[in-house]
């Protein structure tokens, strides 16, 4: 099987090949891990921390054997999530996605969870496949703010330039009655973005319209000013800049690249706090050509990477919030979350970030 990564038989920087080998231990032997935290961490099967991976590793020359192996054997894996071209959060269980390593809540109809835009587009970019283009734009098109068929959830309902732009989730067609009321994330609007740009379909109805309001958000700082109201799974304001630029340059989505500047000044008045949110600090420097935003950022050890920082969450009053607008403060606590982290995408975003500046080997 031919890789598309880039490779390059040079030799190979300390930097690198550390960040390279932690790829590896962070490995299971089909998937990267993901780790799942609400009271204490566990491990958890979900295709999002690898779908990462792979789509940043697309920007990274590869050198490492072992490495391209384990690219090849997730490659393979991932479509377990899949039934036909929807992907699913957890595994699927006799054809449905159930609340991942639940004994109890997973058996109940209620809690099996419905495909997401999100897991469905990123997985197609980290594959590099367009087996399902055609199929996954008719899913965009069809699920969207339209005041008719959906609405927005009471909390959500005020938020500025939305007709139009694209939902969450993929409800069963079924349970699709006019009115249905469903929420809009400003994180996973970029990933969607980012899948229609990498498959030159920014053409498809829609984009437009969600281009819109990714643009009205950032130029009214609501991403740093109400994360989680923008965005109830990436509710940080450093992670959701990133999501953007990474889709914007990546995907060459021109209609984005005017909020260079708007990003750039936004993100110089944020404080990161962890190792995740400053490699994406340093990540949209980078992604924007800003190299001044790396003068700043402290030495990240193989310890701090180590760290489980929360990438995205799933705030379990979520649901509630489409009745009771009222629990909007508790559902924002992060008492209320369940977190997700992946040091593998770190990994894979400092490998990046190395081969982008040449860093030294101090770091670690």
């Amino acid at each position: 099987m031919s890789f598309p990564y880039r490779t390059s038989r040079a030799s190979e920087a300390p930097d690198q090949r550390r960040a390279e080998e932690y790829l590896l231990r962070c490995f299971d032997g089909r998937e990267w891990m993901t780790w799942r935290k609400y009271w204490r961490y566990r491990r958890d099967f979900t295709p999002f921390s690898s779908a990462n991976v792979l789509a940043i590793l697309q920007h990274c020359r590869i050198d490492r054997p072992e490495l391209h192996a384990a690219i090849r054997r997730c490659r393979e894996h991932l479509p377990v999530y899949q039934q036909d071209h929807l992907t699913y959060h957890w595994p699927l269980q006799a054809g449905q996605s159930r609340i991942g390593n639940s004994r109890l809540l997973g058996r109940f109809e209620k809690f099996q969870l419905s495909p997401d835009a999100d897991n469905t587009c990123l997985q197609q970019v980290a594959l590099q496949s367009n087996q399902w283009l055609e199929e996954i734009r008719e899913e965009l098109i069809f699920y969207r703010v339209d005041q008719t068929r959906f609405q927005l959830t009471p909390v959500q309902r005020n938020l500025p330039d939305t007709e139009g732009s694209y939902l969450t989730w993929f409800p069963p067609r079924k349970f699709c009655r006019p009115g249905k009321i469903e929420t809009i994330d400003l994180g996973v609007d970029a990933n969607i973005l980012w899948f229609l740009g990498r498959f030159d379909c920014l053409d498809t109805p829609g984009a437009e319209e969600t281009i819109r309001f990714v643009r009205t958000a950032v130029s009214r700082e609501l991403a740093i000013e109400k994360p989680f109201l923008v965005s109830q799974y990436y509710p940080f304001p450093v992670i959701l800049l990133y999501l953007i630029s990474r889709a914007a340059v990546w995907g060459k989505i021109e209609a984005l690249y005017p909020l260079r500047a708007t990003i750039l000044g936004q993100l110089r008045k944020l404080a990161p706090r962890t190792a995740l949110e400053w490699l994406c600090y340093q990540s949209v420097g980078l992604l924007w050509d800003a190299g001044d935003m790396l003068a700043n950022a402290p030495a990240l050890t193989a310890e701090r990477l180590e760290q489980r920082d929360p990438f995205f969450v799933l705030p379990f009053l979520a649901p509630a919030l489409h009745k009771r607008p009222e629990l909007l403060p508790l559902a924002r606590s992060p008492r209320f979350w369940v977190e997700f982290s992946s040091p593998a995408v770190k990994w894979a975003m400092r490998l990046w970030i190395c081969q982008q500046t040449g860093c030294s080997n101090e770091e670690f």
